[in-house]
């Protein structure tokens, strides 16, 4: 598959790429959208300009042709390091939403002990019982997970 090729299935797939990197990058977003077609140099009746992406292509062909398994390594580096970039990325703004979520299921699970705290259990009708021990059931479980992950974090960290 050549890299115009696959430039046009990425943008097919995010139909507002192009418009959203001509906001960031200041170039037009049918600059964008040409690198998606087949470039001139291919075809001198097409628009398409190279793109980085065939650049890229390229200079990996070069060093598998200079030597067997430099651009293949050269792929593969490239890919580890975007991979692990990315995942950081999305790690931490998971961890803040992670944060978020163990604030709000604290700060309900504090409402819930407050709540059950200030009643008479013996006053208590079956189902509101019932609806109690659901209540709390379920706080025991959030809190068992938080422990659970908590735990999990110090495993990682090697700390006992």
């Amino acid at each position: 598959m050549e890299a115009h090729e696959i430039v046009n299935q990425v943008q097919e797939a995010f139909k507002k790429l192009a418009s959203q990197m001509s906001k960031l990058f200041g170039k037009t977003s049918e600059w964008y959208n040409s690198h998606g077609r087949e470039p001139k140099t291919q075809n001198p009746i097409q628009s398409g300009n190279v793109s980085p992406v065939t650049h890229y292509m390229q200079f990996a062909r070069q060093y598998e042709a200079a030597q067997n398994g430099a651009g293949k390594m050269l792929n593969r580096r490239v890919y580890e390091e975007l991979e692990m970039e990315f995942t950081a990325d999305s790690a931490d703004s998971a961890a803040t939403e992670q944060k978020e979520h163990h604030a709000s299921v604290l700060k309900e699970s504090f409402d819930v002990l407050d709540g059950l705290n200030k009643k008479e259990f013996t006053e208590c009708s079956s189902s509101e019982l019932t609806a109690l021990e659901e209540e709390a059931a379920q706080l025991r479980d959030v809190a068992s997970d938080l422990v659970s992950h908590l735990r999990a974090i110090r495993k990682l960290r090697g700390v006992k």
